[in-house]
């Protein structure tokens, strides 16, 4: 992550030159989301992005599955008030993969493959609870 956030600080700095009000977003943190933000502020990368970006994958099969991404949220927002930093969160990617039928080739890194009815359905749900219940980001 030391490269990773030496990159978005140049990145942040020129883009503020080129136009001041521009938002930056870090690119956005998959898996061991609440690890890697806190070694982007232990490489110095406070103030250098406006907006944090993270991708909340969870499973839906396994339960718990709003829970989680709300605790992966709860998780960032710590790692920002400990590192005196306060920003809007944004979930610039989330889902889970889906497929018209099942089988055992077609399993991603976190297990079995919804059908495309269980896709929709698991995220008009997650959409719906996760967006009443935190104020401050959007979900894409």
């Amino acid at each position: 992550m030391v490269s990773y956030t030496q990159l978005l600080k140049k990145v942040y700095i020129k883009a503020k030159q080129v136009d001041p009000d521009c938002k930056i977003l870090n690119g956005g943190l998959a898996k061991t989301i609440p690890l890697y933000l806190k070694k982007i502020y232990q490489n110095g990368g406070k103030g250098y992005f406006d907006i944090l970006a993270i991708h909340p994958f969870v499973h839906p099969l396994y339960g718990s599955d709003v829970y989680r991404v709300k605790g992966l949220y709860n998780a960032c927002k710590k790692i920002m008030q400990e590192s005196g930093d306060d920003k809007n969160i944004w979930f610039t990617e989330i889902g889970v993969s889906g497929v018209k039928a099942l089988s055992p080739s077609n399993t991603w890194w976190l297990g079995d493959s919804l059908t495309e009815e269980q896709q929709a359905v698991w995220v008009r749900r997650l959409y719906k609870e996760l967006l009443s219940q935190l104020a401050d980001y959007k979900i894409f």
